[in-house]
């Protein structure tokens, strides 16, 4: 709020200043005081970190709550935590955004809704019936009111499941600030599935909190049968126990015989482990399937100890009705066993001692503090009315977080720097402005993602990188024209106006295509994909600003401070003209080969499965680094001793990374990098995997962490995925990028005077650079060069390739329409556009490649198959835009 304080005054200021400016007819006065004023409002949003917003969003809960509420002390404590964390914090924790799990580590858990549909399929199938019977005979107004009868309840049966899931969300949420934690995000993720990212957590830690959030919170206090006693029956436990039954069943007779329409349930309490370590096993209870008190009357849950501090219950305080079922409980059934049932599961048969009559009662059972904390967080925030299973879970490791942020920075300065070096060194002045535009773009892109509380992942950097090189472009049309007006001696103020003027159409049309390109993706696309679009579609309107606005007022008031200066620029090498529509063929040959090969490399490694990774396949992938270099068979006979015989079972295979060592005392080549990946498996109609996530993790762990210092981990990063998720990943964006093609066609038929040949060629050349750049990562993978598989990372790394190649594209049709001016493009005038355009083309490639092999360069393992993509993507954009797009335009019957 001090913050936005701030910014209201700077803005303020500017507002009068630039009104004073406009009144003195001081144009430049007037545009510098609204640019001043909004860069310097940007930049005071910079200091305001997710830890701010994070103390301001609990101070307003604080606020909405009651002195006395029961959720006011747990807030106020995190409130404390985050402030001790906000005056503590240093480096990479001061930025204005949060930082995706893929930079930082921790767990990310996608967990699906299953709420109950039955009644309305039912609904829809009686609705489905009386329609057909209507259609087939004579039109009864009955039967017509009966069919919107049908409908109004299959609405609002829809209604109560949209509401369900709705309210899931909620009670996941809220499970998570009782448990404590704080710095977490849990979101909506489409219609059934909630995404929870646990920043800085191991599994085992994660895997925790993700079982008190997956239970259903559905209590019942049920009357026990006990072994001896008045109402006790051993014969009956005699005859269960004869059957040798192990494990919970629910449905059993009197007589001990299993039986689904049972009214008897032989259900274990858990085991607990003792303050010496050992393991206190659970014991089996015959249990009353008929429940003589619900948890749908509890108001209010807590956990607590007794007053030597050794034993750890849960308070529960009931409601009205619930007080008054609960006297009479205690009343009627003194002395016997109440069997606390949690999700079906006996948490602990505590007996009834006393009568309860003020509606308040405790349930004792030999709880840990966590098992306590979490059964009352479970008791508060009620029962999920629908069931949640677990379908994906990615673990990204702290020291990979944090080597990829560190790499990620470096490869990004070192870009950043050769970028500005490239400017200067060949546009001077100009270049010089142009780079304060491009930190501006960024600033501004910073602070749009801070207001917006946004986390920047991996392809977050994508979008950045796009952005250079969008920014730069602009920048270079603009002095490209400008250079070409120098060459007639015009005025900097008329040369400027003319270039703009030249350039605008340009630049308009390649920042739309790519932006409308965007929009669509981050409509049907996932979430990884959708941080990218969100980067690129707010960069590229801040670059318009910067670019239209900013090198314009730069220039104008450099215009008018010296009105004869003359923009020096290095001149560029005379290059021949080149017959570009002449070597098509050649050039089509060559693409067409590279296609076909890529297509066939593709197939292949589909067939082994090695094409797709566990992101679009489902199954289980774990990357681990060792502390020593071994050998790959060595690794995998270490891990399948460690795994068992779920090893073989599961399919798994083990591929090495980097580049091998040669040790002289040791045979064979030695690695360092491994993952690990094996397939979903189906069984009895569900989906798992001969041995778990958390089984391969152990295993890994077990089989290299001997030996390394304390905290310190083999593991890099672990991902689980389920079949059906990853399917409806690669359906999404598989039509998110069909719609954005189909899209990006209309609009260049549109904007090219419904020329069709235009739309067909960008689209056409789009897929070809799509399905090279495949068929250069998978080579890449095959070779052992890269880790190349197709992934999210790599879908972000193709997005970037789709929207540079476009940017190429789009720059020669502006420049082949405007050179034919309406009329047929004969060759002649695609030759001439192409090398009117080809330096820009090669600079602006040239500066985008300087970002991109950096990040190859210094950006560590895990960005170098994604860094790699974007430099095959950006090589073969260049030259498809050139040799491809730019010939094809041209009129058939014109050529020689």
């Amino acid at each position: 709020m001090v913050m936005l304080r701030w910014q209201l005054i700077v803005l303020s200021v500017a507002v009068l200043v630039s009104t004073v400016a406009l009144f003195r007819h001081r144009l430049q006065w007037f545009r510098a005081g609204i640019i001043v004023g909004l860069l310097l409002a940007v930049v005071l949003q910079l200091f305001v970190t997710p830890l701010h917003r994070r103390v301001a969003a609990l101070d307003r809960g604080i606020a909405s709550l009651p002195d006395g509420h029961s959720e006011r002390l747990g807030l106020m404590q995190q409130r404390d935590t985050v402030l001790s964390n906000l005056a503590s914090q240093r480096g990479l924790s001061r930025l204005p955004f949060r930082l995706g799990l893929d930079l930082r580590g921790g767990t990310e858990v996608r967990l699906r809704l299953h709420p109950d549909r039955s009644r309305v399929e039912k609904l829809l199938m009686e609705q489905r019936a009386l329609i057909q019977v209507q259609s087939a005979g004579a039109y009864s107004p009955e039967r017509q009111m009966a069919v919107s009868r049908l409908g109004d309840s299959i609405a609002r049966e829809q209604t109560r499941i949209d509401d369900q899931l709705a309210q899931a969300v909620d009670i996941v949420r809220h499970r998570l600030s009782g448990i404590g934690v704080s710095d977490i995000a849990v979101m909506r993720d489409g219609k059934d599935r909630i995404l929870i990212q646990l920043p800085g957590m191991n599994a085992r830690e994660a895997d925790a909190i993700v079982e008190t959030v997956e239970q259903q919170g559905v209590l019942a206090f049920r009357l026990i049968v006990s072994r001896t006693g008045e109402h006790g029956n051993s014969a009956l436990y005699a005859t269960i126990e004869g059957h040798g039954l192990t494990n919970d069943v629910h449905g059993i007779t009197a007589n001990g015989v299993q039986d689904a329409a049972g009214h008897l349930d032989w259900l274990r309490s858990p085991d607990r482990a003792t303050e010496a370590g050992a393991l206190r096993r659970g014991y089996f209870r015959v249990v009353q399937q008929d429940s003589v008190l619900t948890g749908s009357h509890i108001v209010a849950a807590r956990a607590a100890c007794d007053h030597r501090g050794e034993q750890w219950r849960v308070q529960v305080e009931f409601d009205a009705e619930g007080s008054q079922r609960l006297l009479q409980v205690t009343r009627d059934y003194l002395g016997r066993q109440l069997g606390i049932v949690l999700d079906g599961r006996l948490v602990s048969a505590p007996h009834i001692g006393e009568i309860v009559d003020e509606g308040r009662t405790e349930i004792v059972g030999d709880f840990s503090e966590h098992e306590a904390h979490s059964l009352a967080v479970i008791l508060q925030s009620g029962a999920l009315k629908v069931r949640v299973t677990r379908e994906s879970r990615t673990r990204i490791g702290p020291s990979l977080g944090e080597d990829s942020i560190r790499r990620g920075i470096l490869s990004l300065l070192v870009g950043f720097v050769a970028v500005v070096g490239f400017m200067v060194l060949n546009y001077r002045l100009a270049g010089v402005v142009a780079i304060g535009a491009l930190i501006a773009n960024l600033v501004i892109l910073a602070a749009i993602l801070s207001g917006l509380d946004a986390a920047v992942a991996l392809p977050g950097i994508a979008g950045a990188i796009l952005l250079v090189g969008m920014t730069v472009d602009s920048a270079v049309l603009i002095y490209e024209r400008l250079r070409e007006e120098h060459k007639q001696n015009v005025p900097l103020r008329d040369a400027v106006h003319a270039a703009y003027d030249r350039a605008f159409t340009t630049i308009f049309d390649a920042n739309v295509t790519t932006i409308l390109a965007a929009g669509i993706l981050y409509a049907f696309a996932t979430d990884t994909v959708r941080g990218f679009c969100l980067v690129l579609m707010i960069g590229i309107l801040s670059g318009l600003f910067c670019s239209l606005v900013g090198i314009r007022w730069m220039l104008d008031a450099l215009a008018e401070w010296r009105p004869s200066l003359r923009l020096n620029m290095l001149p560029l090498p005379r290059v021949p003209a080149v017959d570009f529509v002449k070597c098509h063929r050649v050039a089509a040959a060559i693409s067409l080969l590279l296609v076909i090969g890529s297509l066939l490399l593709f197939g292949w490694m589909h067939h082994r499965g090695e094409a797709f990774g566990t992101e679009f396949t489902g199954g289980v992938r774990v990357q681990f680094r060792l502390p020593e270099p071994e050998r790959v068979d060595v690794v995998r006979e270490r891990i399948r001793d460690a795994l068992g015989p779920a090893f073989a079972d599961a399919a798994v295979t083990l591929r090495s990374h980097g580049q091998p060592i040669d040790a002289q005392d040791r045979p064979g080549p030695l690695f360092s990098d491994f993952s690990l990946t094996a397939p979903m498996m189906h069984s009895e109609g569900d989906v798992q995997t001969a041995a778990s996530l958390t089984d391969f993790e152990g295993a890994i762990s077990d089989a290299f962490s001997a030996g390394l210092p304390p905290g310190e981990d083999v593991l890099r990063s672990a991902s689980e995925m389920g079949p059906q998720v990853a399917a409806e990943m690669r359906r999404a964006t598989l039509v998110s990028v069909t719609l954005a093609l189909a899209a990006i066609f209309f609009y260049i038929v549109f904007r090219f005077r419904l020329r069709l040949i235009f739309g067909w060629v960008a689209v056409l050349t789009l897929t070809h650079d799509i399905i090279i750049t495949i068929g250069v990562l998978l080579l890449a993978e095959a070779l052992g060069l890269i880790p190349g598989q197709i992934d999210l990372k790599v879908a972000a790394a193709l997005l970037t390739t789709i929207g540079y190649s476009l940017n190429d594209t789009i720059v020669i049709f502006d420049r082949i329409r405007e050179n034919a001016g309406g009329n047929q493009v004969a060759a002649g005038v695609a030759n001439q556009s192409i090398n009117q355009v080809l330096m820009r083309t090669l600079i602006t490639s040239v500066t985008t490649l300087l970002v991109i092999l950096a990040l190859f360069l210094f950006g560590g393992t895990v960005i170098r198959g994604f860094a790699f993509t974007l430099l095959a993507g950006v090589v073969v954009g260049t030259y498809s835009s050139i040799f491809i797009a730019g010939p094809m335009v041209a009129d058939r019957n014109d050529m020689t």
